[in-house]
């Protein structure tokens, strides 16, 4: 049975990569049409395919590489804000009112995509918290010009 193609915007396959990555590859996330590659991770995983523990770890591979390659994607964005908000106080950056937006948002995403609500919340939680800690640096720098 084939996985139907959704396209989503790549924040949002970002999330679902993670999804993925932390349920050990089992959700198989379809890639949108021309989008595959021989690095594109594309069939789900069958049970009655029954794969070996190495090629689920080549898959998980190419998983982690394209979800580093969308976390590269938003911290350039995160930088970016960091920027916008240097005459902002630290507030604007912790944004507590946009991380609890950021949180139920991809908590909503995780149920259809068939993955633990609180395993979403915690990735996204240490993600926010990283990225966090970065763009105060960004905006530090930027408030004092250098």
């Amino acid at each position: 049975m084939e996985l139907p193609v959704v396209d989503l915007p790549d924040l949002d396959r970002l999330a679902l990569l993670v999804v993925d990555v932390q349920c050990g590859g089992r959700r198989g996330l379809a890639e949108p049409q021309g989008a595959r590659s021989k690095d594109s991770y594309t069939s789900p995983v069958d049970a009655r395919r029954n794969p070996d523990l190495t090629e689920i770890r080549e898959a998980i591979n190419v998983l982690d590489k394209r979800i580093v390659e969308l976390i590269g994607e938003r911290q350039a964005w995160v930088e970016q804000a960091g920027r916008l908000k240097r005459d902002q106080g630290e507030d604007a950056v912790r944004a507590p009112a946009r991380v609890d937006a950021v949180i139920a948002r991809v908590r909503s995403l995780a149920v259809p995509a068939g993955a633990s609500p609180e395993v979403v919340e915690r990735t996204y939680r240490a993600l926010i918290a990283s990225f966090v800690e970065l763009e105060l640096g960004v905006h530090s720098r930027e408030s004092t010009g250098h």
